[in-house]
């Protein structure tokens, strides 16, 4: 039985086939199956999709994703700082914004909304394991400062409340604008789209293998650092970044406080420099500051000796009995009822050195008759 033959265009021509004949070799259906496996990329926006970075012309940075045209990034921004780090070939993905079919078709794309989850991933798992991150200080308003910080060639913005922009109060707070710092995460602001840092954290890490390394007496460098605050019994002084401690009033250099015309020491400015040495560092990690090397009974009482001293506080708890310039002691309440006696700011006393713990500052007295 003959096959039928289906002629195609003019039955006169001889461009015939017959379907029997029609036959799928190996080789064939090998290249259908690459062609029916190739993942195209169809420029819907909101898609990633990859893209193979070719160059940029004036205005825009161009990937090859495979499709009629290239997709197309503004430059500007992160997404310059993004391009920057690629070189010609490199494959990233590509997040699809738009396309525009007039006046002609185009595809725009962004690559810096990928690097800033990227870089928000990177953020989250920093904050989760305490590590720090380096953020620039960029300005200053009422509450805090406006921070910037590079992660995944992305900039991210974050805020810095006053209270937490150092160890102590920072005496003039538009110094550090401008400024590069480390700083921990505190938070993350969803609303905002900001991040809460704190340069005090940070600090705060640094301060017990900073204390450690302290030199203690007399050196040929003396430490220099900031005063915060002074009160009538001596000053505090901010160094090495994240530590604070004490020059009482006593190992104050007298001559230098004359000659800048300081009379009390309350007058002397938050943020003057001054140099000093360390004295101690007591067990309760405080830290004693000198600028002159004296003894005072600190340095050289005992159990059992005896002092005279003027009483300068009365509390419910006790009397405070000053000895020296430096040195105060406790006459506990149920030692001054055992005396027999009333005392009054100003009197003069003579005590005895019952307990003194030297390296806690602490001194305790009874009543010498």
């Amino acid at each position: 039985m003959r096959k039928e033959i289906m002629t195609v265009g003019n039955p006169d021509m001889m461009d015939v086939f017959n379907e029997e004949k029609i036959t799928i070799t190996p080789q064939d259906q090998l290249l259908l199956d690459a062609i029916n496996s190739l993942e195209y990329q169809t420029p819907t926006p909101g898609k990633i999709v990859s893209g193979t970075y070719v160059g940029t012309t004036e205005h825009e940075i161009l990937f090859d994703i495979g499709f009629k045209d290239y997709v197309r990034v503004e430059k500007k921004g992160d997404e310059i700082r993004v391009a920057e780090a690629l070189e010609i070939g490199e494959v990233i993905n590509v997040a699809i914004l738009y396309t525009n079919d007039a006046p002609e078709f185009t595809i725009r794309g962004s690559v810096s909304v990928i690097a800033e989850q990227e870089a928000k991933r990177i953020m989250k798992d920093k904050m989760a394991r305490n590590i720090f991150v380096t953020a620039k200080i960029r300005e200053m308003n009422p509450a805090g400062y406006i921070l910037e910080v590079q992660e995944a060639n992305t900039t991210l913005i974050g805020f810095m409340p006053n209270t937490i922009a150092g160890a102590n109060r920072i005496s003039n707070p538009s110094s550090i604008v401008g400024e590069t710092m480390e700083v921990m995460i505190e938070s993350y602001s969803n609303d905002k789209g900001t991040y809460i840092l704190s340069r005090k954290r940070f600090l705060e890490g640094m301060i017990n293998e900073t204390r450690d390394q302290l030199e203690i007496g007399e050196i040929d460098e003396p430490y220099t650092g900031r005063i915060t605050g002074a009160t009538n019994f001596g000053v505090f002084v901010e160094f090495n970044d994240c530590l604070t401690g004490m020059i009482h009033e006593a190992n104050l250099n007298k001559e230098a406080l004359e000659e800048a015309g300081i009379k009390k020491l309350q007058d002397i400015p938050a943020g003057t420099e001054i140099a000093f040495y360390v004295k101690e560092v007591l067990q309760n990690k405080r830290i004693i500051l000198t600028q002159t090397f004296r003894p005072s009974l600190w340095d050289t009482a005992s159990n059992g000796d005896v002092f005279e001293g003027i009483v300068k506080n009365v509390k419910s708890f006790g009397t405070l009995v000053k000895l020296d310039d430096e040195t105060q002691g406790l006459i506990h309440v149920s030692e001054v009822k055992k005396a027999g006696v009333t005392l009054e700011y100003g009197d003069t006393v003579k005590v005895k050195v019952i307990s003194i713990q030297k390296s806690e500052r602490k001194m305790y007295l009874s009543i010498e008759n």
